[in-house]
């Protein structure tokens, strides 16, 4: 015996297309457009630019990767994951376009290092906040923790 995927009062008002219609109209009427729903403009593909330039006796780098934003959340990767000089990025973005973004990684060659971390091996986990701001195609954003300037570019492909 086949079962019905709808209870007795929804059966009678899925039973006629017109009646369906309705309902789904009315459902849409009832919760405000964007209520309990992430942000969807910055959705897509982000070209990502990750520069921190030279500092004291660390040498400067740029990191050029990819972002993907869907349904407002951002999620990066620069290298492999846990491997030396590799990165992630991960955070949500407002319905205004402001982040605070979470960046994790893991430390690359050691003239790269800060002197805070001149003796951290390749591989050492490290992780800092990003400040950001996005327009519908742009987007910049800076580390936030202060041990070293980093800027980051986003542009939507």
């Amino acid at each position: 015996m086949r079962r019905d995927p709808y209870p007795r009062p929804l059966r009678t008002i899925m039973s006629h297309p017109a009646r369906a219609l309705l309902a789904w109209q009315l459902l849409a009427i009832a919760v405000p457009a964007g209520a309990q729903q992430p942000t969807r403009r910055f959705d897509g593909i982000w070209d990502v630019v990750l520069t921190c330039p030279s500092e004291g006796a660390a040498a400067g780098y740029t990191f050029r990767f990819y972002a993907r934003i869907a349904d407002g959340t951002l999620h990066a990767q620069y290298g492999i994951a846990s491997n030396p000089a590799s990165l992630a990025l991960d955070g949500s973005l407002a319905d205004d376009g402001t982040a605070l973004l979470n960046a994790n990684g893991r430390t690359g060659s050691v003239e790269h290092n800060v002197a805070k971390f001149k003796s951290a091996s390749p591989g050492t986990a490290y992780s800092y906040g990003v400040q950001a701001k996005f327009t519908d195609r742009q987007g910049s954003g800076s580390r936030i923790d202060g041990i070293r300037t980093c800027n980051y570019g986003f542009t939507k492909r």
